[in-house]
């Protein structure tokens, strides 16, 4: 049987703008925290190796509180490091950040 009707297209898909734009957003979201976590771990790992070569005895006690420290305390705690002397003054300066307890 032949028809005289016209062939019918396929209906094209309908996207959702708001949808698309929150996809985006969200995926440069995940980027940029994924960026934040990741240089916060690198400086609480160097953070730790330093703790771990100047005060070896006491990096036991000190390391796992420098997790706590957000970047801009763990940079600040990176240049205080460098002159500090002993342990108690590097323990004391954990404490008054509020990551260790007396």
């Amino acid at each position: 049987m032949i028809s005289n009707e016209p062939e019918l297209a396929a209906m094209p898909k309908l996207v959702n703008p708001f949808i698309q734009i929150g996809r985006i957003h969200g995926r440069q979201e995940g980027r940029q925290e994924g960026r934040q976590e990741g240089r916060q771990e690198g400086l609480v790992q160097i953070a730790s190796r330093q703790v771990g070569r100047k005060f070896p005895g006491e990096a036991g006690e000190l390391v796992p509180v420098l997790g706590g420290l957000d970047e801009e305390r763990l940079l600040a705690f990176g240049e205080a490091l460098l002159g500090m002397e002993t342990a108690e003054e590097c323990r004391g300066w954990l404490e008054r950040a509020g990551v260790m307890e007396g």
